[in-house]
């Protein structure tokens, strides 16, 4: 038996459970692997994201089939730089459509509400 190990069992719990700070520090030369729950907008992106960093993931998805589900996406300045850092915002800004105003409807064209730009007087 290796000498931490005798350690370990000689060491006693806190009665009242284990918290974060009463762990030993986990320490592993492998790198990360990473489960992404869903293959949305969110989980692709976070893929790009590991794929550029080296880190090994694996994307997990429900749906068995891709679904059309006609959408528009509204991005405000605050995450182009994201887009930048995965070296997609020159493609993203060739097909987008800059807008100052949009209206939305539900699937059965009810009206939801209108954006439209405010003035800063």
């Amino acid at each position: 038996m290796s000498n931490t190990a005798v350690e370990a069992s000689n060491t006693s719990l806190p009665t009242d459970g284990l918290k974060s700070n009463d762990l030993p520090p986990f320490v592993t030369d492998r790198p990360p692997r990473i489960l992404i729950a869903g293959g949305g907008l969110g989980g692709l992106f976070l893929g790009i994201l590991l794929e550029k960093a080296g880190i090994p993931y694996e994307i997990f998805e429900r749906s068995a089939e891709i679904k059309s589900l006609g959408a528009i996406m509204c991005l405000s300045p605050n995450i182009l730089p994201a887009f930048e850092q995965l070296g997609l915002l020159e493609e993203l800004e060739s097909f987008s459509k800059p807008s100052r105003s949009g209206t939305m409807f539900t699937d059965k064209l009810k009206l939801i509400g209108k954006m439209t730009p405010t003035s800063d007087r």
